[in-house]
């Protein structure tokens, strides 16, 4: 995983008596400078920077120090760090002046001062682990900044400070966020069972307008007898729809456009039509005029007898084929 930060902190630890020596020693530096970094850092990537800074190069236990924290983000950034309450509980070592703690906070922009006062019986000098959190268009980082020790020796201000240890910490979602999320999910699963479906059904019709008139009926007759009308009684629309299926059969294979003609009609369009033979003629007329008495005639229908007719219809259907009907309408209507 990449490290955000890569920082190594210095730590200089020496005696307290040796602390109070290098303090003295230090007073002309440390009228003359304003702020002393102690530790810094940033990632450019994710747009935050941190600074701890004193106003005094190393720890002394003869005067309070003050340190100032500063967390800002790039331009439309946002930064979020713990309360001041939070920080103030990880200092060790440490009692903090009452009533010194300030604090601003805009959202790119944190910035947090303390009063520090050493405790001569403290065995070390430390700022605990707190989290810094970087909010931009890209979502939400969040970094462990520390811990940082505080040195008791004099820092020299041409060191440059120490580099602020962030390294990335791994935060569940909210409850709102996996909801996003999952919605999110759920959303694309459906768009791509849609897909899934249309392309399913593309597929279907153009493998069913690659077949030729004779296994294009005979599929269009399966499928109707998958529909179980005769089993519920719909005989009028099972007719209809297997005469249909013929007719269809008939005007790809032969150019004819039956299925918008009448019976007669269509039975004296085929006559004239040397493609037909006499018994083909027959079995065919004899074909549409049952099928006639069930539609408009009001004849009853059973389950046998439409099981018949379908068989009819196929055997007409593949005695046409095996004759050559197809091959002579290929490039008729599709």
């Amino acid at each position: 995983m990449r490290r955000p930060f890569a920082f190594t902190p210095a730590i200089l630890a020496i005696s307290h008596r040796t602390a109070v020596c290098a303090a003295i020693a230090a007073a002309p530096m440390l009228a003359a400078a304003a702020s002393f970094p102690l530790l810094q850092g940033g990632d450019a990537a994710a747009g935050v920077s941190a600074t701890l800074e004193t106003d005094a190069p190393a720890l002394s236990l003869e005067r309070d120090l003050t340190a100032s924290l500063l967390v800002e983000a790039a331009d439309g950034g946002r930064v979020e760090i713990p309360s001041i309450d939070e920080l103030r509980a990880r200092f060790e070592g440490f009692s903090i002046a009452e009533g010194y703690t300030r604090g601003e906070r805009t959202d790119g922009r944190i910035e947090i001062r303390w009063r520090l006062r050493a405790d001569p019986a403290a065995r070390r000098y430390r700022l605990g682990p707190f989290a810094i959190a970087a909010i931009d268009a890209q979502g939400r980082r969040t970094f462990v900044a520390g811990p940082v020790l505080f040195p008791v020796s004099p820092m020299p201000e041409a060191a440059g400070g120490m580099e602020l240890p962030l390294r990335r910490l791994f935060v569940w979602p909210s409850p709102r966020q996996a909801m996003e999320w999952l919605l999110a999910a759920l959303a694309a699963a459906g768009a791509l069972a849609l897909l899934a479906m249309a392309l399913r059904r593309i597929r279907r019709a153009v493998r069913i307008r690659l077949m030729s008139p004779a296994e294009r009926a005979l599929h269009e007759l399966t499928q109707l007898l998958g529909r179980g009308l005769p089993e519920r009684g719909l005989f009028k629309d099972y007719y209809v729809e297997l005469t249909h299926v013929v007719r269809r059969y008939i005007e790809r294979a032969y150019g004819i456009r039956a299925p918008r003609q009448t019976t007669e009609e269509f039975l004296a369009s085929a006559r004239g039509d040397t493609r037909f033979t006499a018994e083909s003629l027959s079995q065919l007329s004899e074909f549409l005029q049952s099928a006639d008495m069930v539609k408009f005639a009001g004849l009853s229908a059973t389950v046998e007898m439409a099981r018949e007719a379908a068989g009819a219809a196929k055997r007409y259907v593949e005695r046409e084929s095996a004759a050559g009907p197809a091959a002579a309408g290929k490039g008729g209507p599709q």
